[in-house]
């Protein structure tokens, strides 16, 4: 504000608000033009994950340029792969999930659908995002027999990885071929979900498959190709 007193001086006055609080995870100040106090926030790196445990390494390289969702807010992870949010209401569970468009390799894919924390009071709390290095199945589902034909319809096959039980759906073709891209290292079993397979009076041979992690975050992904998926009548 801009005043003139009678006297002839003019004098400008400014005033600013905001406030400073240190991330410990990111080892940065957080600046921000809300008060700190009875808010929280997140802060981390996006890596890709090369041995897929979760935990960034040392040798592990930062995924720059990745956009993130927090909660409802976007942040793009910097140079050295960091992300920050401040702001967010304490208290409130916040879910962290990967924009896949904004991924420099075709091959990376999420390490999680998405990740959750619990902001606390003028806190940053921190949190990795980890990336893996997808792997590409390729098969057939057939019809035991002397002929093994195609079943001639889609299915959707099952696939589960035995470690820690998440699932995953692809659809097979109507000549029963089926292709899936960006399926993160693991052991996996491929099947066909039970309820179709009682409609049908099919039984299916589950097939296992595994998915080694890649060394290199340039390395294309694991393959593992000409998978048979067999469903014969019960």
């Amino acid at each position: 504000m801009t005043s003139q007193p009678a006297g002839g001086e003019t004098r400008l006055d400014q005033s600013v608000g905001g406030s400073v609080v240190w991330s410990r995870g990111a080892g940065t100040p957080v600046f921000s033009s809300e008060p700190s106090l009875d808010r929280g926030g997140v802060a981390g790196r996006v890596f890709v994950d090369l041995n897929g445990d979760a935990i960034r390494q040392a040798d592990e390289p930062p995924a720059p340029g990745t956009r993130l969702l927090v909660g409802s807010r976007w942040v793009t992870a910097d140079a050295e792969g960091r992300y920050q949010v401040w702001g967010v209401s304490p208290w409130e569970e916040l879910l962290i999930s990967v924009d896949t468009t904004s991924l420099a390799s075709p091959w990376w894919t999420p390490g999680y659908p998405a990740s959750a924390v619990m902001p606390t009071p003028s806190l940053v709390r921190s949190l990795d995002v980890p990336l893996v290095i997808g792997g590409v199945i390729d098969g057939n589902l057939l019809l035991d027999g002397p002929s093994s034909r195609p079943l001639g319809r889609p299915l959707p096959i099952l696939l589960v990885e035995l470690g820690s039980g998440t699932q995953a759906i692809v659809e097979s073709f109507t000549d029963g071929s089926f292709y899936r891209m960006g399926l993160p290292p693991g052991r996996y079993e491929a099947t066909v979900e039970a309820a179709v397979l009682n409609r049908l009076g099919l039984a299916a041979r589950p097939v296992r498959f595994e998915l080694r992690p890649s060394r290199s975050a340039g390395d294309p992904g694991p393959t593992a190709s000409g998978l048979r998926l067999l469903l014969r009548p019960r």
